[in-house]
């Protein structure tokens, strides 16, 4: 989960309460686990979060708006022009 977690983040996606919660069920049918045995609660988000030391952001204004799709061809974009620029 924590690996899902880092790879979703270092995407630069937008991560929900509920798409953690949904993925902490696929996990544990992916091992088995009985499906009485699995809760994904609030209270199990909320410890998950503190351990994994995971905040919440929100965004407002301007940033809210943008797609995040798009951020990340526009970087790509901006390191290309930059680039070609002497660093200093």
């Amino acid at each position: 989960m924590e690996i899902w977690i880092s790879q979703v983040m270092s995407a630069g996606l937008f991560l929900s309460d509920l798409s953690i919660k949904e993925k902490g069920r696929k996990f544990a049918n992916l091992f088995n686990v009985p499906s009485e045995n699995i809760k994904c609660s609030n209270g199990w988000l909320y410890k998950f979060k503190y351990c994994n030391n995971l905040k919440i952001y929100r965004l407002h204004g301007e940033a809210a708006s943008v797609l995040l799709d798009i951020v990340f061809d526009e970087r790509l974009r901006l390191r290309e022009l930059l680039s070609q620029y002497n660093p200093k």
